[in-house]
């Protein structure tokens, strides 16, 4: 090897040396920065925090949190908001985000660029019972003055024929369903909570659709397509949907019956009208006189 050549090697091995004494110097720069400061790409909650103190990230979640609102989405387009402080909010760690920090190995602070999605943390959150069944009996939806129940569609008799009236949905909420909803929503963390699409109403049991609301108005008109007629001594009377009509109802079950006083009340007028038997009757006589002739026989 020539003098040159021994030279240059000389030169590539110091500057060598030199590259890795500063690759070494930062390293350890970076492990003393990284000893007390969250890695880079650390995400809390969806919060990044990377390259803060463990102070500062305290500070800033404590601000995230204090800006939390969970809007709830109501029917007849209203909504209600809940928020952080109104629950009494707070982390599970109190606050104190050291133990995250604690996982992270400054000597290791490299691979926090190769893999940054081991570095995404997530942090429970709790809130005090008390405060958040205080909050909910405030809510308007729970007033009772603005709670529409829920009804069952009815039948109208129009027009010779019976119809279906429409159900009511109202916005009568089924508290056990929401209390479940509302406190995953807010252990979650999530910003809006859907009210109707997650089912908390207390809905009708059947609808103008439901198989069961169609087969009993069939029924009924079928009972009001009926038609019958006496014949009494000089008169005719006609029994039809007109009068049947009164006669039906509709039972919770929604099975079809007929009210027998009425059915009672309408044979009894009947009777009474053109039952002969037993009555009075008028008669002119010979002279011209009219005269009453009661029961027997004559």
């Amino acid at each position: 090897m020539t003098e040159k050549q021994k030279n240059k090697l000389k030169r590539a091995v110091i500057i060598g040396l030199i590259i890795l004494c500063f690759l070494l110097l930062l390293y350890f720069i970076m492990v003393i920065f990284y000893t007390k400061h969250f890695f880079a790409g650390t995400e809390i909650n969806g919060v990044i925090v990377s390259g803060k103190s463990v102070g500062k990230v305290n500070e800033i979640m404590a601000g995230e949190l204090k800006k939390y609102t969970l809007k709830l989405k109501e029917r007849g387009d209203k909504e209600e908001e809940i928020k952080a402080d109104e629950v009494g909010l707070e982390y599970n760690c109190k606050g104190d985000f050291k133990h995250i920090k604690e996982k992270q190995n400054p000597f290791k602070w490299f691979l926090a660029f190769v893999n940054p999605e081991d570095f995404k943390e997530t942090e429970g959150v709790a809130y005090d019972n008390g405060m958040l069944e205080e909050r909910v009996n405030k809510f308007a939806c729970f007033d009772k003055a603005n709670i529409v129940e829920p009804k069952n569609p009815t039948f109208r008799f129009e027009k010779g024929a019976y119809v279906i009236v429409d159900e009511v949905y109202g916005n009568k909420v089924n508290k056990e369903v929401f209390d479940e909803k509302l406190r995953a929503a807010i252990l979650h963390r999530k910003n809006l909570l859907d009210l109707e699409a997650t089912n908390c109403y207390i809905n009708p049991q059947y609808t103008c659709q439901s198989p069961k609301i169609i087969e009993t108005r069939d029924i009924l008109n079928k009972y009001v397509a009926s038609k019958i007629t006496y014949t009494f001594v000089g008169a005719q009377v006609t029994l039809d949907k007109d009068t049947i009509n009164k006669w039906l109802i509709v039972n919770e079950d929604f099975s079809v019956s007929v009210d027998e006083k009425k059915v009672k009340n309408y044979v009894q007028d009947l009777a009474y009208k053109y039952n002969t038997v037993g009555k009075t009757r008028q008669f002119k006589s010979s002279t011209g006189k009219t005269i009453n002739i009661g029961r027997g026989d004559y």
